[in-house]
């Protein structure tokens, strides 16, 4: 037994907000510090609307401008701008009759200045940065006729997070920054890893797709991003600023795994949902950019890259563990005036590795493998029960343990490809097309014990202590294939109209888009198979498990360790010869996807004349979806072969070869090498009629009854008002969104009298939701902004949530129980309030965030299991168990963010940024009944957050340090299924590191190298109960080496 609480995590989280607020205060105080003198850059004398048109094109802007509206003056502009760009249109316009409004990051609107209305001058208040902060908005007086320039490259210096910082500072609304220049070159898997850098990201590894828990976890990779304490479901995934389709068959989120840290040019999450936005969005959204042509400084563009990576536990195992990949970047402007761009990004990569994985948690749950090691009574209660109800956790044990070894090989590829074309100055034209991929293939050889017979004796002590008769000896080999992928195609215009409005001039900006997009989640062919020593049918008869005495785990040392007899040990190292073969092979398959096609309009009217901009948007949205699984499970080998005593080695499933040790260090017993293609072909020999199974015994049944089909359109208007005066801007609108849900699926009736031929049944659900919103922004300069936000949104239920497969049974006492999805279910809607306080220093910038958030009708998301199950009547029924909808949950968070770029006095010639954060977070949750909590934790809301980053440039030179903590968080409500609340799976703390190296050999070509979990921690630690260890999983998967070569031509 063990137990222990987890004050390292409440510890660390202090320690980092200690030194980021200590940091922040620095920051703070070095704002009113006279700025450092700096070297002067040499400018060039143009003409405004060149000066203008140059701007553009260095610093990747969309400018709208009048040509006739400016006036006839020349003005200095740097000769290059690149990151700085916002900060140098800013500069560009000052002294001018003219301010610029920005419509997003890279868009601005070039208005007249309004006269005064009086000769009183505005306050000011210096800010050393001020003068070098992007725009800030002012009331425009006059709009004529715009031109549309389109964005243009230029010599774009390496940007840092001092820039990203500014990027969100000088943004409408609050959202971060990650720009491609922040994790191009890092020793990283997936984008998720370059994405828990930001602020307040979870970073999680356990699914939500078939495969999930220790199986996922032993992929080594970031598989979703959960945003602000909440689920990765309750974000909204984008892609070039359109939504898209989530195939997962449990969750509407998506697996981001398959999205490569190349080919994106930006990464935008909004922490705050608007009425231009979907309404589903609680948490966030996450938008994906993908390059285009005008990301690149030359008209032509070609890049290629080539990188091989290692993984340093493959090596101790005596296994594979290299992989690597190949990318190509091409970028081209075509036309005398650049009308037509083209970017194309292709990759392809591999990756494999060796995990340790011990899964006591799996043996808790499959085998029942978990009691309490002292009991309050001796039965019958087949656990035991407490000596103290009121601290459950204190005394469990394990009475079956698994541990073994994970093989991971992972096959991804992408395709990303945008187009953008300016017949005219008025009118653009972009496509962008995304094609993700991703192969895993995950065989995994457990080796289990299980013990039985159990028995509590009287302890002198007090209560009862339990005893184990007997421990069955097994191997299992289970493979979890993953295939994923993502398909999207957006086509998109934007149109500038000149027009009146209640007799007032001004122009429509309209922006049409379509987008058709596919996902897919399947998990083919997964395949499993076991032996064990006691193996009993029609062949094998009287085999027992082995003789044992007392309890089976020993808990010094920090791991559950089984207390082997020599027999014990010998079954384990010599498994294919001493133990016998079970069936020929289970094998499920499972497919799920989503189809869906989104038109959506938006116009912006813009006045000149006013301070009041309107903006209002149409969409409609259909999709498609569609969830199947099928098992077949064979008959044991004796069976098959009509022979008694089959080992593995008899019959050519393993190998002869053996891992040397399940896990070095820890559990050094051998475990046995399955060949995967003769227990394949062993598979395809006995598969017959009788073998497909999953509900009952008519093949009718079990071919549908885990499948279900549905169709979901949702309608959606808005409309939005902001006005801006002298240092405020309001935003006010309103979003409404219609949902009609229509589901398919199976009844299969399996009663008592005998088994039925099932029934397709239909239901259908409807969603109704407006939703109002409330954001108010003041800047009193250039340096500082104070923003804050009032919206409602919501999140519709998952598919089989609403209408997953049904099966009406018979109860113990021969009354019918029917097990459904509930069409019923509300949407979870949330209320939500979020603060953010940004300002620029010298040398960097801090700010401070908070938010709140209620959630009422929560749902939790449950793997596949009908979450908030419950007993209901209904006539003719002794019971209906459907999922409910849960109480109210809240949200609060607390964060501070800091920024640092400076010039070291030991080294002036370099430069070193400091950036970091850290979070605190508050989650608690009614979810409808004492056995599951009416106060509890949300899942996947780490208690704490925090992320320190270090890039040191000298010269060729780039050197990278990045760390991210995560704190405990509740992944898994009811792990055990005992009585009361106590049983929940928490996943305690980690801290993940990496450190990659840059060499610029010249001005095309560079080396990277780097290291992913510098620190070779643990890469999941799971426990049952908040303060116990004794029930836990873990996973370790070491080092993982990269090195590429980049080349730019």
């Amino acid at each position: 037994m063990a137990s222990g609480g987890a004050p390292f995590g409440e510890t660390w989280g202090r320690l980092c907000l200690g030194t980021a607020l200590a940091l922040t205060v620095t920051e703070a105080s070095a704002a009113a510090r006279p700025t450092a003198s700096r070297p002067e850059v040499t400018t060039v004398i143009l003409p405004l609307e060149q000066a203008l048109r140059r701007l553009a094109e260095q610093g990747r802007l969309q400018i709208l401008f009048s040509a006739a509206d400016l006036p006839h003056t020349r003005v200095a502009l740097p000769p290059d701008v690149g990151a700085a760009a916002p900060a140098a249109l800013a500069r560009l316009l000052e002294g001018q009759p003219l301010t610029a409004r920005r419509l997003d990051s890279r868009t601005f609107v070039i208005v007249r200045r309004p006269q005064p209305a009086a000769s009183t001058a505005r306050p000011t208040e210096t800010d050393s940065r001020s003068a070098t902060r992007a725009p800030v908005p002012e009331s425009p007086t006059l709009l004529t006729a715009l031109t549309v320039l389109a964005a243009r490259p230029g010599p774009r210096p390496s940007r840092g997070a001092a820039d990203d910082f500014d990027d969100a500072l000088a943004a409408p609304l609050t959202f971060s920054v990650l720009s491609r220049d922040r994790y191009e070159g890092r020793a990283i898997s997936n984008i998720t890893d370059a994405i828990a850098a930001l602020p307040d990201t979870t970073v999680l590894t356990t699914g939500r797709s078939f495969v999930s828990g220790v199986d996922s976890a032993t992929r080594g990779e970031g598989l979703f991003v959960g945003l602000r304490g909440l689920n990765p479901e309750l974000s909204v995934t984008l892609m070039q600023g359109a939504p898209v389709a989530q195939g997962l068959p449990h969750s509407r989120g998506v697996q981001l795994n398959m999205i490569p840290p190349e080919g994106l040019s930006e990464v935008l999450i909004h922490r705050t949902g608007r009425p231009d936005l979907e309404g589903d969005l609680i948490a966030g959204a996450i938008d994906f950019r993908p390059f285009r042509s005008t990301d690149f400084p030359e008209r032509r563009w070609l890049e290629v890259t080539v990188s091989t990576r290692s993984a340093s536990l493959a090596r101790r195992y005596d296994a594979p563990g290299r992989g690597g990949g190949q990318g190509v970047v091409m970028a081209g402007r075509f036309g005398d005036q650049d009308q037509l761009g083209l970017a194309l990004s292709l990759r392809r990569a591999t990756r494999r590795m060796i995990s340790a994985e011990m899964a006591g948690v799996m043996s808790a749950q499959n085998d029942q493998g978990w009691a309490w090691a002292w009991s309050a009574t001796p039965g019958p209660l087949f656990h035991g029960a407490p000596r103290d109800p009121a601290r459950p956790e204190e005394g469990l044990t394990l009475t079956a343990l698994n541990a073994g070894v994970s093989e991971v090989q992972e096959r991804s590829r992408s395709v990303m490809l945008t187009a953008d074309w300016r017949p005219n100055d008025d009118r653009a034209l972009s496509l962008t097309f995304v094609d993700l991929r991703s192969h895993t293939e995950q065989n995994s050889t457990l080796t289990q014990l299980v013990g039985g017979a159990r028995s509590w004796t009287p302890d002198p002590a007090g209560g009862y202590r339990l005893s184990l008769g007997e421990v069955s000896s097994r191997v299992w080999y289970e493979t979890n294939p993953d295939v994923v992928g993502l398909t999207v195609l957006t086509l998109a215009g934007r149109e500038m109209r000149s027009g009146q409005l209640a007799g007032r001039t001004g122009a429509w900006l309209l922006t049409p888009r379509v987008t058709l997009s596919r996902a897919t989640s399947d998990r083919p062919d997964r395949l499993e198979a076991s032996i064990r020593v006691n193996q009993n049918d029609a062949f094998n008869q009287g085999r027992t498990a082995r003789t044992y005495g007392g309890l089976l785990i020993d808990y010094t040392g920090g791991f559950p360790r089984p207390r082997l007899t020599p027999e014990l040990q010998a079954d384990l190292d010599e498994a294919d010869t001493r133990l016998l073969a079970r069936r020929a092979g289970q094998r499920t398959e499972q497919h799920s996807a989503q189809d869906r096609a989104q038109a959506a309009v938006d116009a912006e009217w813009l006045d000149g004349e006013s301070p009041v901009t309107l903006k209002a948007g149409l969409s409609f949205s259909a999709s498609r979806r569609e969830v199947t699984s099928r098992n077949w499970t064979n008959p044991p080998f004796a069976v098959v072969l009509g022979q008694a005593g089959l080992t593995w080695r008899a019959l050519g499933v393993s190998t002869g070869g053996t891992w040397p040790a399940v896990w070095p260090g820890v559990y050094d017993w051998r475990a046995p090498r399955v060949d995967h293609e003769a227990l394949d072909a062993w598979f395809a020999r006995a598969v017959g009629p009788g073998s497909l199974d999953g509900c009952g015994a008519l093949p009718i049944n079990n071919l549908n009854c885990r499948s279900q089909f549905g169709r979901e359109s949702v309608a959606a208007a808005y409309g939005m008002v902001t006005a801006r005066w002298d240092l405020m801007e309001l935003t006010v609108g309103v979003r409404r969104e219609d949902t009609l849900v229509r589901s398919r699926y199976w009844l299969a009736k399996i009663l008592a009298s005998g088994e039925e031929p099932g029934e397709w049944r239909t239901d259908h659900s409807r969603f109704g939701e407006t939703l109002p919103s409330v954001f108010v922004t003041w800047r009193p300069d250039g340096g500082r902004v104070l923003r804050a936000g009032l919206w409602r949104s919501y999140s519709r239920p998952a598919l089989y949530q609403l209408g997953g497969g049904a099966t009406l049974s018979t109860d113990e006492q021969g009354g019918q129980v029917l097990t459904q999805g509930n069409p019923d279910l509300a949407a979870i809607t949330a209320v939500n309030l979020d603060l953010q306080w940004l300002r620029t220093t010298p040398n960097g910038g801090w700010g401070l965030s908070a938010w709140a958030k209620r959630l009422d009708n929560i749902l939790f998301e449950s793997g596949g299991v009908f979450s908030n199950a419950a007993p209901r009547t209904r006539p003719g029924l002794a019971r209906l168990i459907t999922p409910q909808n849960g109480g109210v949950a809240t949200v609060r968070g607390l964060q501070a963010e800091w920024v640092r770029r400076l010039r070291p006095a030991f080294d002036p010639a370099s430069t070193l940024e400091l950036s970091g954060s850290v979070s605190r977070q508050w989650t608690q949750a009614d979810l409808g009944s004492a056995e599951l909590g009416r106060s509890t934790s949300l899942q996947s809301a780490p208690d704490w957050l925090g992320s320190l980053a270090a890039a040191y440039e000298r010269g060729p030179w780039r050197v990278r340090f990045n760390a991210r903590y995560t704190g405990a968080m509740l992944s898994e409500y009811n792990a055990l299924e005992a009585p009361g609340d106590w049983d929940n799976l928490w996943i305690r703390p980690v801290i993940a590191t990496d450190l990659s190296v840059r060499y610029r050999i010249d001005e095309r070509a560079q080396v990277e190298a780097g290291v992913v979990n510098l620190d070779d921690a643990l890469a999941y630690d799971a426990h049952v109960g908040r303060h116990s260890r004794a029930i836990a999983s873990r996973v370790h998967t070491g080092r993982q080496f990269n090195f590429a070569l980049r080349a730019r031509f």
